[in-house]
């Protein structure tokens, strides 16, 4: 989740990256896991194009959530049992005359929030997990099994580069952070943020930046107080 309505905040220091030499990647697994999903030769093809590139990527997997994210984690199996039901019966709806009685438009309509609440409802399972580790190790790319958080191990890994779509890194010093999305025809893109535009937007220390995410709400601690804006606005 990262810290909340910060990715929005930044999206104004956004941009492509220009960087061409070879760098240091740190990926964060679940992030390019949950993007991807059973798009699994996109996901391989993603990660050739990284080691095409002469990037040295180390891709790390958490083993565990902390106990403190234990609400989040709750409040996330919860959005997918209700996803995987409400799917569940739209899709049965499809097999009933009713469904036969819409026109197009109204079918495309109903099959597109099938398609979201089964996107939803994916979870990672065992036979995933083995394909991933094996198509990691086939391409030499390191893989790190955190003991806790990944952004932790991420954190004190000095790559020059963080892929994620977890705000989450910009607060624990990331030097950037490329956060990953699929563009045109599939392709996946990245924006990036980089340190010093961060900081330079957000205008607090180092200890403020932990304050902040505690007032807008992250993984341990869920519920929001303020708006990011707001959180900002009192910590200068």
């Amino acid at each position: 989740m990262g810290v909340r309505g910060l990715m929005s905040y930044c999206k104004r220091i956004q941009r492509a990256p220009t960087t061409q030499i070879p760098l240091s990647i740190g990926i964060d697994a679940f992030s390019v896991i949950f993007l991807f999903r059973e798009k699994r030769t996109e996901f391989k093809a993603y990660l050739e194009y990284l080691i095409a590139a002469k990037h040295t990527v180390t891709f790390v997997m958490d083993k565990r959530a902390q106990k403190e994210k234990k609400e989040v984690v709750e409040q996330r199996k919860e959005i997918r049992t209700d996803a995987k039901q409400e799917a569940t019966t739209l899709t049965s709806f499809t097999q009933t005359d009713a469904y036969e009685g819409l026109d197009e438009q109204q079918r495309k309509v109903l099959e597109r929030h099938i398609a979201l609440k089964e996107r939803d409802a994916w979870c990672l399972y065992s036979e995933y997990v083995r394909w991933l580790k094996s198509t990691v190790s086939s391409l030499g790319i390191t893989l790190v099994t955190a003991d806790e958080e990944a952004d932790t191990v991420l954190a004190k890994g000095g790559h020059d580069v963080i892929v994620s779509s977890d705000s989450e890194h910009l607060i624990l010093g990331c030097k950037a952070l490329w956060i990953p999305r699929f563009g045109r025809e599939g392709v996946v893109m990245h924006d990036e943020i980089r340190r010093e535009d961060f900081l330079d937007l957000i205008g607090l220390s180092g200890e403020q930046l932990y304050e902040m995410a505690f007032l807008a709400g992250c993984d341990i601690q869920p519920r929001k107080i303020v708006d990011i804006d707001v959180a900002i606005s009192l910590l200068r």
